[in-house]
């Protein structure tokens, strides 16, 4: 399954360990920074991921190509999320495009499971969880605890697997299986294997921002904020969740 540049135009209009996978090309890898940084608009948008494209198309084997075109259009997806908050984007096209990115991950895992298969898939998921109705919900959480806690189990190194299993723990109610506890740990060890991106690094402090205020760790939550606001301050999400949590950004002193 790929998406051409026509499809990507009409549905429009935040890469881990490998394992037998070839490593992601290093455009997807910048793309994800500039993704999670909102520093792309529209157009610039389209032609970069073109590029991403073309490069996934020459990678050697199945899994591969849908492992890393998930990842694409997940970011895809992320970024339109950050158009609607600029009030020009469409929650129902980022929808649809955290699904077709978690359908490229189960393919990809149907071919050879992963690390990052799940990793993907457990984002697409948290990102459908924040976005849909509790009826969703209350049918999908599981799955989304599932394929986080697969991700980290299938390797522990992988920092996004941490960053995706700390994201569902800091955010779903303890009915449903969160468990700030253990997303401290897995944000612990994602510190540890960090791998030297930026959109990595981001992720860290951001849910350790969502985590540390949930347990009420004020103090440490603040600075998990503005150490991710240092590093990408336009992004939509950490917008949000500062605002959420009281924190002001625009004046850090």
């Amino acid at each position: 399954m790929r998406f051409g540049p026509a499809v990507l135009l009409v549905v429009i209009a935040v890469i881990g360990a490998t394992g037998f996978y070839s490593v992601a090309p290093e455009s997807l890898e910048l793309f994800a920074d500039h993704v999670v940084a909102a520093t792309l608009d529209r157009p610039a948008l389209m032609l970069e991921s073109l590029v991403v494209e073309q490069d996934i198309a020459a990678l050697p084997n199945a899994a591969s190509r849908a492992v890393h075109e998930a990842q694409l259009v997940f970011l895809l997806g992320f970024a339109e999320r950050g158009f609607v908050s600029e009030g020009s984007g469409s929650e129902v096209a980022a929808d649809r495009l955290f699904v077709a990115a978690a359908e490229l991950a189960r393919e990809a895992n149907r071919l050879e499971e992963s690390s990052t298969g799940h990793r993907i898939l457990a984002d697409c998921l948290n990102q459908l969880l924040d976005l849909r109705g509790i009826g969703y919900k209350m049918f999908n959480m599981g799955d989304a605890k599932s394929a986080a806690d697969r991700a980290v189990e299938l390797d522990p190194e992988n920092p996004l697997a941490r960053t995706a299993a700390a994201a569902f723990y800091s955010s779903a109610p303890r009915a449903f299986g969160g468990d700030p506890e253990k997303a401290i740990q897995h944000l612990e060890q994602a510190t540890i294997h960090r791998s030297g991106r930026l959109h990595v690094d981001f992720l860290v402090h951001l849910w350790s921002a969502k985590v540390n205020m949930r347990v009420e760790r004020i103090d440490e939550a603040t600075a998990s904020f503005r150490a991710a606001f240092a590093i990408f301050p336009e992004n939509w999400a950490l917008a949000r969740m500062a605002e959420e949590a009281g924190v002001s950004l625009s004046n850090p002193q």
